[in-house]
């Protein structure tokens, strides 16, 4: 008996024990499923999982305004159902709890996304979230600690351009400003691409990419024959819980083209002076320009913007892609160059200039201090316009913005024309062609002394009012000194105006707004560039090999490949814009066009090439190493280009040529000492092999276009 009440009682304290040591445990982690609170949304500290995420955020509009948002998103750990097991949401703010109430709210679904908006700009501090389920209480916390907008360049550079048309293979949105018109934040920035039907259903959004400014859209992200919206938008973070401000960019309408496809189409009438016809009308060879507009289409030819053709004084070619429509104005580069070489011919025309021997430090006593003035250099107005003023000036070897770049002096100093000015002189004027952007400028000073006007204000009075040019753009310094070297924004129609008022004797409509005279003067070559052409006053002169023929031209040139290109005796003008930034090959590439797509397409056609067959003993002269011709000689090609290294290799009958990149392509012989080679992205090339006595191969010359490369074989 007394055993089996001590085994009862034993028994009974013991399951009491265990039923407090339970009870213990139950109040120390206690079930979510009990209504107990969650602090900043988490569920048993087990487990340490966040249930939701809050953030604040204040996004600034285009027009100036600003509007706070209030995100809640619940994570995929919690289990109930969307929106409907949410009893209630409020935010209590840096004030006290704000008027804001379930109902206020807006959800979706796709992103487990609760969201308000409330107008102006959310009150510095933390906001916190609670959020009622049928089976939780939960908070989540977020801080705003600044309200500032990120600054984005104007979206009427953004590419592509208001209403523009775009290509399938060629959906590449940028938001780079241009050249100069960049914007750079004080803190990391971050861009993000949405776009839009014209419904505001939104069908494509980019992540935030930081510091980026261009973005390809996926290949069949987009419809063909479509119009669409899209916007910019630019965050102070890349991660949605962490950006504090946001600002967003117009929507802008563009379209996408019916396809691949290539029909060609007259120019548009407009009333800017210009009479249009047809390519056939001209006897140009609509054939030709399909195939290269074709090749332009599907990206084999990259980064062309525009190309327009004025032939027999008609407009008969204009097609813009890379976004661009004929309103956007374009970065030009150092076509600007012969623009201002036109400027110098007016005033010598009307007498505000005396000569073109005049010397250069006459025009500037008002910068004595330099040495050009205080030295009184020989140096005369016609050595600065063809740039053979002899000074140290090196803006080839290392390339823009480095600091031994004159240019990049030129710009940082204080007063540019003074920068100039203080360049040393190192061999006498007139013998040597080095290329200067520095001359160029001192044009533009030149033009303000001469004639009392900044080269811009002179241009719009006496050049471009006559043509009817009204739509441009030139940069100053903070000094004034307008940037006439390379900084001119100008339409490709107006860019064409130039070129046709050039190839027209100076006139255009019948008046005659440069002299005949000048003209000649100003296009007459006068110095070796060692490029394979000449160089006259601000032009470029030179013979290009197309169809059959070798014909006689002049052109304007900027970075990039923007070009201006007349050829008086086919009285015809081409104008071509291209990428400016990163774009090496821009030059070449639209060299290639014109050699093997305009010319021809403006020439009678000529016999079709056929290709040699070569002995075994002519096949082993080739293959070797090459480098470029005077790649000891500084100022000449850039740094980088010096120790390029070209290989010719021999496979059995045939040859191959292995560029610096690593690329290799196959060359095609007309002759023995002919051959030509196509690469990928820029188009054909010849080559032409010279030898010496013993038959030996010394040199070849690489010839695209009006440029001829020589490359010396190392032994």
């Amino acid at each position: 008996m007394n055993e089996l009440l001590f085994r009862v009682t034993h028994v009974t304290v013991r399951s009491l024990f265990t039923l407090l040591f339970c009870a213990a445990l139950f109040f120390m982690f206690p079930s979510p499923g009990f209504g107990t609170k969650q602090n900043h949304g988490a569920v048993p500290s087990s487990q340490k999982v966040s249930l939701i995420k809050a953030s604040v955020h204040c996004a600034h509009s285009p027009n100036g305004s600003a509007r706070s948002y209030f995100d809640l998103i619940f994570n995929q750990e919690f289990n109930g159902r969307l929106p409907d097991d949410v009893v209630s949401i409020s935010i209590t703010g840096p004030e006290g709890p704000m008027e804001i109430g379930m109902s206020d709210f807006r959800f979706i679904p796709t992103k487990r996304l609760f969201w308000v908006m409330t107008p102006g700009e959310p009150r510095l501090g933390t906001y916190t979230f609670t959020v009622k389920t049928k089976t939780h209480v939960l908070h989540a916390s977020d801080t705003q600690s600044e309200n500032s907008p990120l600054r984005m360049a104007e979206p009427d550079t953004f590419l592509p351009a208001k209403n523009a048309r775009i290509y399938p293979a060629d959906q590449q949105f940028s938001w780079d400003g241009g050249l100069l018109l960049s914007v750079v934040n004080k803190r990391p920035s971050f861009y993000q691409l949405q776009i839009y039907t014209l419904g505001e259903k939104k069908i494509y959004q980019s992540e935030f990419m930081k510091e980026t400014y261009s973005h390809q859209v996926p290949y069949g992200t987009l419809s063909p024959d479509t119009h669409y919206l899209y916007r910019v938008r630019v965050a102070d973070h890349s991660s949605w819980s962490r950006i504090q401000n946001l600002t967003g960019s117009v929507k802008i309408p563009f379209r996408t083209a019916s396809s691949h496809e290539y029909l060609y189409r007259i120019p548009e009438k407009t009333d800017d002076g210009f009479k249009v016809s047809s390519l056939n009308r001209v006897n140009m060879d609509a054939v030709k320009i399909t195939k290269m507009m074709e090749d332009l289409i599907h990206q084999r030819i990259p980064n062309v913007h525009s190309i327009l053709m004025v032939k027999d004084g008609h407009l008969v070619f204009e097609e813009y892609l890379g976004g661009y429509t004929a309103e956007r104005k374009h970065m030009i580069a150092s076509v600007t160059k012969s623009i201002v070489s036109i400027l110098i011919g007016i005033a010598l025309d009307k007498e505000m200039i005396s000569d073109p021997d005049q010397p250069v430090y006459s025009f500037f006593q008002n910068h004595k201090g330099t040495r050009w003035v205080d030295k009184a250099y020989d140096i005369r107005l016609k050595h600065i316009l063809s740039m053979t003023a002899g000074t140290n000036w090196d803006e080839t070897t290392y390339m823009h913005p480095h600091p031994k770049n004159s240019n990049t002096g030129m710009y940082s100093a204080a007063h540019p024309i003074d920068y100039v000015l203080n360049s040393k002189q190192v061999t006498a004027p007139g013998e040597i062609w080095n290329y200067n952007s520095g001359m160029t400028l001192l044009l533009g000073g030149i033009l303000k002394n001469a004639t009392g006007m900044y080269a811009d204000a002179f241009a719009e009075k006496t050049l471009f009012h006559s043509l009817g040019i009204s739509e441009c753009y030139w940069y100053r310094h903070a000094d004034g000194t307008v940037f006439v070297q390379g900084d001119l924004m100008l339409r490709p129609r107006d860019m064409a105006k130039i070129g046709y008022l050039m190839v027209n004797d100076g006139k255009w409509n019948e008046k005659q707004v440069v002299s005949k005279d000048w003209i000649r003067e100003s296009t007459t070559p006068r110095i070796d560039t060692y490029r394979g052409y000449k160089y006259g006053y601000q032009w470029r002169c030179g013979i290009i090999k197309a169809g059959g023929r070798q014909i006689k031209g002049f052109w304007a040139s900027g970075t990039g490949g923007q070009k201006i290109y007349c050829f008086p005796e086919l009285d015809l003008v081409v104008v071509m814009t291209s990428q400016v930034r990163n774009n090496d090959s821009g030059h070449e590439r639209n060299e290639s066009m014109l050699a093997n797509y305009i010319l021809p397409a403006a020439l009678p056609p000529s016999p079709p090439r056929r290709l040699a067959v070569l002995d075994p003993e002519t096949l082993d002269t080739y293959p070797g190493k090459y480098r470029i011709r005077g790649s000891a000689t500084p100022g000449k090609i850039p740094l980088f280009a010096q120790k390029w290294i070209i290989q010719v290799i021999r496979k059995g009958k045939d040859l191959f040529v292995r560029m610096p990149g690593g690329e290799t392509v196959q060359l095609f012989p007309i002759s023995q000492d002919h051959f030509f080679c196509s690469l990928k992205g820029v188009g054909e090339y010849q080559i032409y092999v010279e030898r010496g006595d013993r038959g030996q191969v010394k040199q070849v010359i690489r010839e695209i276009g009006f440029h001829r490369l020589p490359l010396d074989k190392l032994e």
